[in-house]
């Protein structure tokens, strides 16, 4: 997968950008194979293990409200550790509902 650099308008391959750029893709590729496999308008939940976790803040924001938007059509799911993240979605979605698990592994 080739992808134009915002910084050089050059296509580059995506195993030459930053693992957190990569991240990126990967989500963007599970958000649409998501869409694609369930056209039963989102029925089914969409679970996501830490997508956010090498993406910077003002990226993270920007991931959180997508997923808050497509929240509205589907359940989503999302684990992570992070502590800006809870503290992301919180601000952002206000109907998003924050679990924490105490205790430790």
């Amino acid at each position: 997968m080739t992808l134009v650099a915002p910084e050089t308008g050059r296509q580059v391959p995506a195993d030459q950008l930053s693992r957190g750029t990569q991240d990126q893709i990967f989500l963007v590729q599970r958000l649409e194979l998501a869409r694609m496999l369930d056209p039963s308008l989102g029925a089914a939940p969409l679970l996501l293990d830490d997508p956010f976790a090498r993406t910077d803040p003002d990226r993270l924001r920007l991931g959180v409200e997508l997923l808050a938007e497509m929240a509205t059509d589907r359940q989503i799911v999302l684990f992570s550790e992070d502590p800006l993240l809870a503290a992301v979605a919180q601000e952002t979605c206000a109907d998003c509902v924050l679990l924490e698990a105490g205790g430790t592994c």
